[in-house]
């Protein structure tokens, strides 16, 4: 599937994968949770990364996909849908934000979409970031 046929994958009807990324062996998409209203307007709240990476056959280990989802620590499920409340004290559980149902259909949708093949291994984590900065040159005004 080329990229702009991925922009918008849907999960189910609060679930849904775009803003694809991709390099040789790397993708990365991004889990939006999707709240509808009556009137047919929408909100996408980012909610996890998932990362793709083709893993080639090295040091006994077979060519595999490797599948990271790194679920967002500042939201939470609420009743009313997705609470951004900003936690940065307590490292959540991923099933706080993400129920495991809703990770199993996503990896069914990489699959049919033929970006994850078999075998393949499934991180699920929390990111819980405290600290982050770049040092350098990081940004480059070519074209």
């Amino acid at each position: 599937m080329s990229a702009q046929e991925i922009r918008d994958i849907e999960i189910d009807n609060k679930y849904g994968l775009g803003e694809i990324y991709r390099n040789v062996g790397w993708t990365r998409l991004t889990l939006f949770h999707i709240e509808r209203n009556s009137s047919g307007g929408s909100t996408r709240w980012p909610v996890a990364e998932i990362d793709v990476v083709d893993h080639p056959s090295k040091d006994g280990c077979n060519a595999h996909t490797e599948v990271k989802v790194s679920i967002r620590n500042d939201v939470k499920l609420a009743s009313h849908g997705i609470e951004v409340d900003h936690n940065k004290k307590h490292l959540r559980h991923p099933n706080d934000v993400i129920e495991r149902g809703t990770v199993n259909s996503v990896i069914t949708r990489l699959k049919e979409s033929e970006f994850v093949t078999e075998p393949y291994s499934l991180y699920v984590c929390m990111r819980h970031v405290e600290d982050f900065w770049v040092k350098g040159d990081f940004w480059s005004n070519d074209p």
